[in-house]
């Protein structure tokens, strides 16, 4: 009787706290599943999460398409929640998936880019080998880009080496928690620095 009771307590204590997933933390710089350690979530709003991202880019008549994607705890506000970032260059494709069990695998969401134009507009411009960039021209925005963006990449290292620096139209999902790192298997690990404002409508000054 007594073992049931300290049992029935031991659940109880278990079930208030909230049960926190184990999740495997790993980036990967192409399509590719990655696999690494696992790390303990915060809590109970927490899930498996692996973030997939694409990037477009349109130099010279050439267009070059880069993969990463990276796996982790992540909140549920997340899941299934595209981002994007754009000027007339780049385009910068954000889907995260999630699961619900220790160490599961995600499935990544069906990602379309809405091309409806919505009214706003934002400068534009883009900048190899730069931290910043000024801009020359404008860029339509569409869908759910109601924010402009100033996006920049760098070396995650002392000191940090600039790649590349642009302006255009974003979600405002991607402005408010996306700066952080991320690796590609060409440059390695990488910075992200993004700041936001609102995108005005076309035309007004």
């Amino acid at each position: 009787m007594k073992l049931s009771i300290a049992l029935v307590c031991l659940l109880f204590g278990f079930i208030s706290k909230g049960y926190a997933l184990t999740c495997v933390s790993c980036t990967s710089s192409s399509q590719a599943l990655c696999t690494g350690s696992s790390v303990t979530c915060n809590g109970a709003n927490e899930l498996c999460t692996t973030i997939y991202t694409t990037t477009t880019l349109e130099l010279f008549g050439t267009t070059s398409t880069t993969y990463s994607l990276t796996r982790g705890c992540g909140q549920i506000s997340e899941c299934n929640e595209q981002k994007t970032l754009r000027n007339q260059i780049m385009t910068v494709n954000i889907n995260t998936g999630c699961c619900n069990a220790d160490n599961c695998i995600t499935t990544e969401p069906t990602a379309t880019i809405n091309t409806q134009l919505n009214g706003l507009e934002c400068p534009s411009c883009f900048q190899l080998s730069s931290a910043t960039c000024v801009p020359t021209s404008k860029v339509a925005c569409t869908g759910n880009e109601i924010q402009c963006t100033t996006y920049s990449l760098s070396s995650d290292s002392v000191p940090s080496k600039p790649y590349m620096a642009m302006e255009g139209c974003a979600t405002q999902n991607l402005c408010a928690n996306y700066n952080g790192t991320t690796s590609t298997s060409t440059l390695g690990k990488l910075r992200i620095n993004i700041t936001c404002d609102k995108a005005k409508k076309k035309n007004s000054r």
